[in-house]
């Protein structure tokens, strides 16, 4: 069971933007791709896409699953910029949007043309990312709900609106046949590593294997995680 949960997180590998050179112009010096994070054609580079709408997002030959995990490791170079995740249903002018930043996280759920009349915030106690720290980010889309998720650093965002009171996904975050796109927001360039697309949900070991190993997945140990995981449960 083990083994088959490692090869799965191997294939397909990370996502390759190397025809996709737009933005390599900039400099990123100052925050550079962690070792445990550089695999060949691992990482993308988003600025504003106000600015430039054509460089802003993500390389319009994203893979389409029905099923779908996105993960990532991101970087936030100060507290004005934000990632922004779109799905946007292919179908109808359903659209979904997560908004990340150091302060708080965001959904947007609705019509392209209203989404912005529903605004609900991540729960207190959510573990927002900081600036200048590279975090894990997982956006997974389950087609037997039509529900999109978000999850930061391991922990899966849990939402509430203006008034507190908690908002059920399945009710709001439904979204059919999205495909999906990342966005910058703000003055700064955003940083992504280990882009991976894949064609199913990750399971809770594989999400932990992910955040604890803060690394790529080429070198994540799944089944050293579950085997551990195992031995250290009082047996009844």
């Amino acid at each position: 069971m083990s083994g088959n949960h490692q090869h799965r997180l191997l294939q397909p590998p990370s996502l390759d933007f190397s025809s996709y050179n737009r933005n390599e112009h900039l400099k990123l010096e100052d925050h550079p791709i962690p070792p445990a994070l550089s695999t060949p054609s691992s990482y993308i580079l988003l600025k504003d896409h106000r600015d430039d709408p054509f460089q802003g997002h993500s390389p319009p030959s994203m893979p389409f699953y029905k099923t779908y995990s996105l993960s990532f490791w991101a970087y936030l170079p100060n507290d004005d910029v934000r990632l922004r995740i779109d799905l946007h249903s292919m179908t109808s002018k359903k659209r979904l949007m997560f908004q990340i930043w150091s302060k708080c996280c965001y959904s947007y759920p609705g019509n392209r043309d209203s989404y912005d009349r529903n605004q609900f915030h991540a729960k207190p106690g959510t573990s927002l990312p900081e600036h200048q720290t590279w975090f894990h980010v997982l956006c997974e889309y389950d087609e037997s709900t039509y529900v999109g998720s978000l999850y930061i650093n391991g922990q899966k965002v849990e939402w509430e609106d203006e008034g507190r009171r908690t908002i059920v996904a399945e009710e709001y975050h439904k979204v059919r046949d999205p495909s999906v796109h990342l966005f910058c927001l703000g003055n700064a360039v955003i940083r992504l590593a280990d882009v991976r697309m894949l064609p199913f949900l990750l399971i809770r070991e594989e999400i932990d294997a992910i955040n604890e190993g803060k690394c790529s997945f080429d070198q994540i140990q799944v089944e050293s995680l579950i085997k551990d995981k195992v031995l250290s449960t009082p047996q009844t």
